[in-house]
Formats: C-alpha cells, sequence, structure tokens
C-alpha cells in the first residue's frame, strides 16, 4: 500500500482501494484516476490526499468490465486534482452534464456565498473519533464565515441506513454471490 503523501517519515494510510490513485494524484504523476466507490474507495483517498472526488449517482454511469463488491451500491466516479480538472472530465466523459465553461465561471463568480449545506441531526456525530468530529465542525465553521448557510436537518432515515448497511450485510452477500458465480474455485 502506498503512504500518505502528507506524513513524509510516518507510514500512515492515503484512504481505501483507490489509495495508489490519490496519491498518483497528489505526486504528479496523474491527472485523472477512475475508480469505483462502494463505501468510500474514491472518497476517502480523495480526503486523505487532498484530492477531488467526484462520486457518480448510482446508475449515472454504466458498470460494464466493473468486477463488482456490491451491484446494489458500486458506482464509477473519479478522482482528480483539482474541482476545475474534475468539471472538465465530468463534462468530457457525459455530455449530459453540459458545458463546463459555463459550470466553472458559476463557481468563480458565485463562490459559495448562498450554498446551502445540510447537516444531518444523527448519531453519526456521536459515533465519530472526536478530533474528526471536531475538525469537521472547524470545517463547517469556516465555510458558514465565507458565505455558506448551514441547515440543520432531521434526517431519521440517515441513522437507519446507516445501520441498515452495518447489520444487514448486502456487501459481502452480493459479493459472495459474485464469487460464487464467475469465480467457484
Amino acid at each position: 500500500m502506498p503512504t500518505n503523501p502528507w506524513h513524509g517519515e510516518t507510514r500512515r494510510a492515503p484512504g481505501g482501494s483507490s489509495s495508489g490513485a490519490g496519491v498518483s494524484l497528489w505526486e504528479g504523476s496523474a491527472v485523472i484516476a477512475l475508480g469505483t466507490d462502494t463505501a468510500g474507495s474514491i472518497r476517502i483517498p480523495a480526503a486523505l490526499t487532498g484530492t477531488v472526488h467526484h462520486k457518480t449517482t448510482y446508475g449515472r454511469w454504466p458498470l460494464d468490465g466493473v468486477v463488482p463488491l456490491s451491484q446494489t451500491l458500486d458506482s464509477v466516479g473519479a478522482l482528480t486534482r483539482s474541482v476545475e480538472d474534475s468539471a472538465w472530465f465530468f463534462a468530457a466523459i457525459d455530455p449530459a452534464h453540459g458545458d463546463s465553461e459555463r459550470f466553472l465561471s458559476r463557481i468563480e463568480t458565485r463562490g459559495i456565498e448562498g450554498l446551502c449545506i445540510g447537516i444531518p441531526k444523527s448519531g453519526a456525530w456521536d459515533e465519530a473519533q472526536p478530533d474528526v468530529a471536531e475538525s469537521v465542525r472547524d470545517a463547517l465553521s469556516e465555510l458558514e464565515k465565507a458565505g455558506a448557510k448551514l441547515i440543520d436537518l432531521d434526517f431519521p432515515e440517515f441513522d437507519e441506513a446507516h445501520r441498515f448497511y452495518l447489520d444487514a450485510g448486502i456487501l459481502p452477500i452480493e459479493l459472495g454471490a459474485f464469487l460464487e458465480r464467475e469465480l467457484p474455485e
């Protein structure tokens, strides 16, 4: 496994299964990296390496050729070095997305002024490591100071979905079915 580029001599993980992609973007040996995301496989490496992730909506891009981990949760996405790279890539690969120049000019002119960010009231805050929760709250505070509007959301479905994901075990069931069907030995 590659090491997190932010920590020099201290060996720390750079994320999940797409960690090599995140590191290669950070060090400049790649501009775009495709990956699949089931439970954070591109989101976590992007967060830990300071790169950008774009997790598409389930079914937005076909899963043809992807070895499934969970047919219910898998989606194809990309990691890039910047939001601009992500916008250009997405517009090139997904024509329904529209004009990347117009999208980028909206970001540049509007910034985050008036951006609404929903903060679910959930047990996830209780389960998070205290330093992680504090860092997220600090980042949200900075966004609010810059003009974003934070909205507390009553979202009981979040906790229910999280419990279902952890308890139901859909991922091992679907992966097991794939392995039994495609690689029975």
